[in-house]
């Protein structure tokens, strides 16, 4: 991770340089490392990480989502992207207008751009969080001792963490066309989720 972090790094277009995902890249090389350290090396102090079935299917979803993004972001240079700047290349909508020359509306399909939907799906994405026992157990818990347990608001804000996939490719579907899916906000949009997942 801190070796990808490095080459992101090092191949920044100079048109439009896009330091997230070497930043990114580097935070959990950092947070590996700083979790390694915790632990001191040793295995046997790992908390108790089984899921239940809900926990694992969301989980599963998520890092296969998170292939699937990788996967499209190193052919972003076929749509005009470049990699290592988190740039997916043009997205493009039909223009359903009285003109014939220009069928096509196409705008820039980067993530993590300084604006207020790139943070929100990011934290979308980190409420899967909740999902790990340790820290649903201690969300459910915290707080003043007279008050009951909170494990079912915990389930449900933990369960929130398929909404935005889900209604993202929806909407996609529905406002692209399937001949240009590929150039939709969809693979952006979701970037930023699985960032934060």
């Amino acid at each position: 991770s801190m070796g990808l972090s490095l080459a992101a790094f090092t191949l920044q277009p100079t048109a439009r340089p896009n330091y997230v995902l070497p930043a990114c890249l580097l935070a959990l090389s950092l947070l590996w490392l700083g979790a390694g350290a915790a632990l001191g090396g040793r295995a046997n102090h790992w908390p108790d990480m089984r899921l239940d079935a809900g926990a694992s299917l969301l989980l599963v979803g998520g890092l296969s989502l998170s292939l699937e993004l990788a996967v499209r972001l190193v052919c972003a240079g076929r749509f005009g992207g470049f990699p290592a700047a988190f740039d997916f290349g043009l997205k493009c909508k039909e223009v359903h207008a009285r003109s014939f020359d220009v069928p096509y509306e196409c705008e820039p399909n980067s993530s993590f751009l300084p604006e207020f939907n790139s943070f929100g799906h990011c934290v979308q994405g980190g409420l899967s969080i909740l999902l790990l026992p340790p820290v649903e157990a201690a969300a459910a818990s915290a707080g003043a001792p007279r008050l009951p347990p909170r494990r079912p608001l915990v389930v449900l804000l933990s369960s929130l963490v398929a909404v935005y996939p889900a209604y993202n490719l929806v909407k996609r579907t529905v406002t692209y066309p399937v001949h240009s899916f590929a150039t939709s906000s969809f693979a952006n949009n979701a970037a930023e989720w699985a960032m934060g997942f």
